[in-house]
C-alpha cells in the first residue's frame, strides 16, 4: 500500500511548478539551488522511464513534464536528506522484487527483462537508486501527515452537506436475450410470455456473452449505464414483465424485470469509512502541497 502511494504522491506533483520549456541540445537544463541538471540526466532517466513503461517509447514520454518532476523530487529529496531521513534497508529490498517481479511480467521473461536492461543502458543499481528516492519521498510524506486525524463530527458534517453524494438513484434488475434477427426475438418473446423458463432460453439462445451463462441477469443497474432504449424498457416495466422486442444498437433485445430498488440515501454508517479516508487523504495532500510551494519558494531554481 506503501509503494502505490509513493507513485501518487510524485505523480501529482508534476502540476505544481510551472516550467519554461527546456531545449534538447542544451547540456546544462537547470540549476537547483546551485547543482546542474543537466541533458544526460534527463535522458537517463527518459530510458529508465521507457524501460519501466514497455508498452511506451521514449519519444512519447513529456521531457517538459519529465524534468518538472526530476526537480521536484531534488527539492524533496534533499530535504528528507537535511531531515536524516534513511530508507529501510528490507522496504527498499522488497521495492526491488515487486518490480522486478511485475517488468518481468511484462517482458515476458527473466530473459526479456534482462535484455531490455540491456538494451536501455539500465542497470539493477539504476532502479535500486530511483526506488531509494521514491521511497525517502513517501517517509518524508508519511512525516509529515502522520498527525492528521478526521473526527467524527468531521465524517458526520461532512455527510450532512453532501446529500447528493450519497443519494442512490433508482436501480432494476433484468434478465435479457439479445439476438441479431427479429424474427429469433419475436418467437423467443412468445414462448418466454408463454411460460417458458426465461433464464433457460436466455442461456440457449441469448448472444450476449457477458450473462448468457447466467441466463441472461444483468444484475441491478442504474440509470445512465444502459443504451436509451434499452433503459427506457426496463425502467418502463413492471416487476415479473417480460417487455420487448426492443431494438438498440446491438441488436434485439427481450427483458424480463427481475427487482427494482426506488431511490434511495446510503445511511451514514455505510458511508463512514469511505468519507473519513476522503477527508484524511485530502487533508494529508493540502499539509504536503503547502510544505512544497514553501520549499520552491525558498529554492533557487534556474531553467536554460
Amino acid at each position: 500500500m506503501k509503494r502505490k502511494l509513493l507513485l501518487f504522491v510524485v505523480a501529482a506533483l508534476l502540476v505544481m511548478l510551472p516550467l519554461a520549456g527546456c531545449q534538447k541540445e542544451k547540456t546544462v537544463l537547470a540549476t537547483v539551488n546551485g547543482e546542474e541538471m543537466r541533458q544526460e540526466d534527463l535522458d537517463h532517466r527518459l530510458a529508465l522511464e521507457a524501460f519501466f513503461n514497455p508498452n511506451f517509447a521514449e519519444e512519447q514520454i513529456e521531457t517538459e513534464a519529465l524534468l518538472e518532476q526530476l526537480i521536484v523530487e531534488k527539492l524533496l529529496v534533499d530535504d528528507g536528506a537535511a531531515l536524516e531521513l534513511t530508507v529501510d534497508a528490507e522496504e527498499l529490498k522488497k521495492f526491488m522484487e515487486d518490480v522486478k517481479g511485475q517488468l518481468e511480467l511484462f517482458y515476458g521473461s527473466e530473459e526479456e527483462y534482462e535484455r531490455a536492461l540491456e538494451e536501455k543502458g539500465i542497470t539493477e543499481e539504476d532502479i535500486e537508486g530511483y526506488g531509494e528516492k521514491m521511497l525517502l519521498i513517501e517517509d518524508l510524506y508519511q512525516m509529515l501527515t502522520k498527525h492528521v486525524v478526521i473526527e467524527d463530527g468531521e465524517v458526520e458534517s461532512f455527510y450532512q452537506e453532501n446529500p447528493d453524494m450519497f443519494t442512490r438513484g433508482e436501480q432494476v434488475r433484468a434478465r435479457h436475450i439479445l439476438v441479431e434477427e427479429e424474427e429469433l426475438a419475436e418467437e423467443l418473446l412468445e414462448r418466454a410470455r408463454g411460460g417458458e423458463d426465461f433464464a433457460q432460453l436466455a442461456g440457449e439462445f441469448s448472444q450476449d456473452p457477458g450473462s448468457q451463462s447466467a441466463g441472461g441477469d444483468l444484475d441491478f443497474f442504474p440509470r445512465g449505464m444502459m443504451v436509451q432504449e434499452f433503459e427506457e424498457a426496463a425502467f418502463g416495466a413492471q416487476v415479473g414483465e417480460i417487455v420487448g422486442v426492443v431494438e438498440t444498437v446491438h441488436g434485439y433485445h427481450i427483458i424480463k424485470v427481475e427487482e427494482k430498488k426506488d431511490s434511495e440515501v446510503l445511511p451514514l454508517e455505510e458511508m463512514e469509512e469511505n468519507i473519513r479516508n476522503y477527508l484524511l487523504e485530502s487533508e494529508k495532500s493540502t499539509i504536503f502541497y503547502t510544505y512544497l510551494n514553501d520549499l520552491k519558494s525558498s529554492a533557487d531554481i534556474e531553467l536554460f
